[in-house]
């Protein structure tokens, strides 16, 4: 346990810095195995619990302003982002017309100039008045791609940037809508925090020789097919979760966060509010519990 719902584990508190909390995840794919769930694992079964809350801050929120291509612009103003701190690492997604370009996914082999999605390191994070915007100015690589923004309209009225879906470049039959009747689309991109101080890291390892494979942690909470004692019990809010999944030929169910087999046991289990990055292999998997919660999270 690190941290608890009503009382997360804060950088601060009472004068006490706390700073951050960091479980590391090591070994190799040549490790004796723990029963069924592999190794380098983080692993909940027969009852047992792992609960882990961070500092609270805001997930992801949405762009405010647009920022434009090749602009060298050093800042963003964000809906919400609360918590932020200088040092944070954040993300923001891409604005691609092209569906030959964008809607390849992750999966593609692109990398960001393609996908059109850039990192960038937090200076400093103000709130910005009567607008109800943050502006976030950046230490790292000014912006050299185009990210779509909500547009403010006269008087200070939010409201999104929109645009009418007949793209003469798509392929196949064009949507269309009832006369005088606009299809709108809000574009505004999304902005992404990636740090916590309450992480789950799994150690570096170079690539297999043999297979050229890459081999993380994975956290998996489970109830095995044969067992009468209840299953694993498992709590995440505002955790990073680094370097995790496990791309090896006996790797399926060795993903970053997994909730495995915990049938009508799921109730009160959640993964809310996390960051999942430089992610060997998917993301947050839900496979064959009931009620588990998964919202707000970030996975790059």
């Amino acid at each position: 346990e690190v941290g608890r719902p009503e009382v997360p584990y804060v950088r601060e508190r009472g004068g006490t810095v706390l700073g951050e909390c960091t479980i590391r995840l090591m070994g190799t794919s040549n490790d004796p195995p723990i029963g069924n769930a592999g190794t380098k694992v983080l692993m909940a079964m027969d009852g047992g619990v792992i609960a882990l809350h961070g500092a609270e801050k805001t997930s992801w929120s949405r762009l405010a302003r647009t920022i434009p291509k090749m602009s060298s612009q050093s800042e963003l103003k964000a809906e919400e982002a609360s918590g932020w701190q200088p040092g944070d690492q954040i993300v923001v997604t891409g604005s691609k017309w092209d569906r030959s370009e964008a809607a390849r996914g992750a999966g593609s082999g692109l990398g960001t100039q393609e996908l059109g999605y850039e990192t960038a390191v937090v200076d400093t994070v103000n709130a910005s008045g009567f607008s109800g915007d943050w502006t976030v100015t950046i230490s790292s690589s000014p912006f050299q791609e185009l990210h779509l923004g909500r547009e403010a309209f006269a008087g200070g009225v939010k409201g999104p940037q929109t645009f009418t879906l007949t793209d003469p470049r798509a392929p196949g039959p064009q949507w269309s809508a009832p006369p005088g009747v606009p299809l709108e689309l809000d574009q505004s991109v999304e902005v992404a925090n990636l740090t916590r101080n309450v992480k789950v890291v799994g150690e570096v390892v170079p690539p297999e020789a043999s297979t050229g494979q890459s081999f993380g942690g994975h956290v998996m909470v489970m109830k095995c097919s044969d067992c009468t004692a209840a299953g694993g019990f498992g709590r995440f809010s505002h955790v990073e979760f680094w370097n995790m999944g496990q791309d090896t030929e006996d790797g399926l169910g060795r993903y970053p966060v997994h909730f495995h087999m915990l049938k009508s046991e799921g109730d009160g289990q959640y993964v809310h509010d996390c960051s999942i990055h430089q992610r060997i292999k998917r993301a947050i998997t839900i496979h064959g519990p009931a009620h588990v919660t998964d919202k707000n999270n970030v996975a790059n």
